[in-house]
């Protein structure tokens, strides 16, 4: 049986929602899959694995594949979920990986604002493209949870949330510039080795994987936006067009050109919420 890492993670998203609450909705369901509700406002409440604790804004909740639930609404608001498998393949209820801290069902975040802003890009990019970049989700829900197991296994967790918030800031705030290690280094005040250290044990990538993993990401914004190929390559710091679509097509899938032609559909929020409410049927 795999112990879930960083190094492991491969998730598999099925569905992304954001949607009201209205205070009194209940539900009492078992799922096939795992489901992370990120509470934006008001107040959940979850009865499951003989426990009970209430979610206000900024914390997060994780329903278990098989393990029955009872969810309630205790004051309105709204919340961002989704459906997914931490191993694409795998399945958990067959005994082929276990969590590094048994069954946790709740999380207290250091760092709500990260949270916030990693399900934020998640609802986006499964909005205004679905599941037709899986790679592009995939990316968001690992450091998704990458977060969420530092955040359970380390006594230090509120030190290394701050940090990972900060080099992550620096990365996307210097997309269009040199970055390297030893910038990295320079912001947190550590050594560029424990940089390296920080990075595997957190995103389980090497440095330059994840600033060119964040440089698609962007870029993947930029071309679906409708900016041409060499203009989103250089925005992220890409000179050469051909290391440029090198690295895209490794981190998001697909050639630049192809993410051109996946413009937003421009549904809206509410119409995308409106489709995917059959997860959470209304009373």
């Amino acid at each position: 049986m795999i112990t879930l890492q960083p190094e492991v993670l491969r998730p598999s998203v099925r569905i992304v929602t954001r949607h009201s609450m209205k205070k009194g909705h209940h539900w009492v369901r078992t799922l096939s899959d795992f489901q992370l509700i990120y509470v934006e406002k008001g107040v959940l409440t979850l009865n499951q694995n003989d426990g009970h604790f209430k979610a206000a804004p900024g914390q997060l909740v994780l329903l278990w594949p098989g393990l029955p639930h009872d969810l309630g609404v205790e004051e309105t608001g709204v919340m961002s979920t989704v459906h997914f498998d931490p191993i694409s393949g795998a399945n958990y209820e067959e005994g082929f990986y276990q969590f590094p801290s048994g069954q946790p069902s709740e999380f207290h975040l250091e760092d709500a604002d990260l949270m916030e802003h990693l399900f934020n890009a998640l609802w986006k990019s499964y909005r205004d493209h679905g599941l037709r970049h899986r790679l592009v989700l995939s990316h968001i829900l690992a450091s998704i949870l990458c977060s969420l197991m530092r955040s359970e296994g380390d006594s230090h967790s509120g030190l290394h949330q701050h940090r990972m918030a900060r080099l992550l800031g620096y990365i996307r705030n210097h997309l269009s510039e040199r970055i390297d290690r030893h910038d990295l280094a320079k912001e947190l005040k550590v050594t560029p080795q424990h940089v390296n250290y920080l990075i595997k044990k957190h995103f389980g990538v090497t440095v330059s994987s994840l600033i060119h993993r964040e440089r698609a990401i962007e870029a993947h914004q930029l071309l679906s936006q409708g900016m041409s190929v060499g203009e989103a390559g250089r925005s992220v710091g890409y000179q050469d067009p051909f290391i440029f679509s090198r690295e895209f097509k490794k981190h998001m899938g697909v050639a630049p050109r192809y993410a051109m032609e996946d413009k937003p559909s421009g549904a809206s929020a509410d119409s995308a919420m409106t489709k995917t409410d059959s997860f959470f049927p209304q009373d």
